[in-house]
């Protein structure tokens, strides 16, 4: 936090914002500043993220800090979509598909923050979305999952029923073995253990179901989630029976 809060009072002081984000992007490199682009969501003002966004970045390579800058943007929109800005939830959208990891991932951090201060309108923002790209879908799932979050019934029955739906929609996926549908599977692979610690009583009954089916990636969802530490931590018996099932 307190590293936080320093790139905060030095972006507020800072006449160009978008040098500042390249000089200290930490890119090329296997991890940019996060503290960097948390402390930017706090301070961006509108016009500064319209004007990053419209810069053509996605042109160059990836890991490069022209990356990182873009991805500050994305990442602020949900700050202003809580502000009221309805119009940004299709521009967020778009960004869900990218190409960049990087950016898709600035996807779930936006979604996340507007979770943290407005469940309902996070919920308004990814309205479709679980029908939506492979993308689309691990957007919602890396959104909702976030542990911090997860504290209404409201949001906790959203985000089960979200994970059911996209789980579900699996078996008739269109693109199996695309690296969308991976990246899609990747996510739901730590997702489902984040929801049931969230809510056990209904987590369990519905994961159940899942683990009884034969699909190969379904099993592979259920085996994967049951090695995280949360899921065992909770309740191991549980976990060890529904182990055998997959096994």
């Amino acid at each position: 936090m307190q590293k936080i809060t320093e790139y905060q009072k030095a972006l507020s002081k800072e006449a160009n914002q978008e040098q500042y984000l390249l000089a200290n992007s930490c890119l090329p490199g296997p991890r940019s500043n996060l503290e960097l682009l948390y402390a930017f969501i706090e301070v961006s003002e509108y016009d500064t993220v319209a004007k990053l966004l419209h810069k053509k970045y996605e042109e160059l390579p990836v890991n490069v800090p022209e990356e990182f800058v873009q991805c500050c943007a994305v990442s602020a929109l949900g700050k202003f979509i809580l502000e009221g800005n309805d119009s940004l939830m299709a521009k967020l959208r778009e960004y869900a598909s990218d190409s960049r990891w990087r950016i898709r991932e600035s996807v779930a951090m936006a979604l996340q923050h507007i979770g943290k201060s407005d469940i309902s309108k996070l919920i308004q923002t990814i309205n479709g979305w679980d029908k939506g790209t492979n993308y689309e879908q691990r957007a919602v799932a890396a959104g909702l999952c976030e542990p911090a979050n997860l504290k209404s019934e409201e949001i906790k029955d959203f985000t089960l029923k979200s994970l059911k739906t996209i789980t579900d929609r699996l078996t008739s996926n269109p693109e199996p073995g695309s690296e969308s549908f991976k990246t899609l599977v990747q996510a739901l692979c730590y997702c489902w253990s984040v929801a049931i610690v969230a809510s056990p009583e209904k987590g369990k009954l519905l994961f159940e179901k899942i683990a009884a089916s034969e699909n190969k990636v379904l099993r592979k969802i259920v085996r994967e989630n049951l090695k995280k530490n949360r899921l065992i931590k909770m309740d191991k018996a549980w976990a060890d029976k529904i182990s055998k099932i997959v096994e």
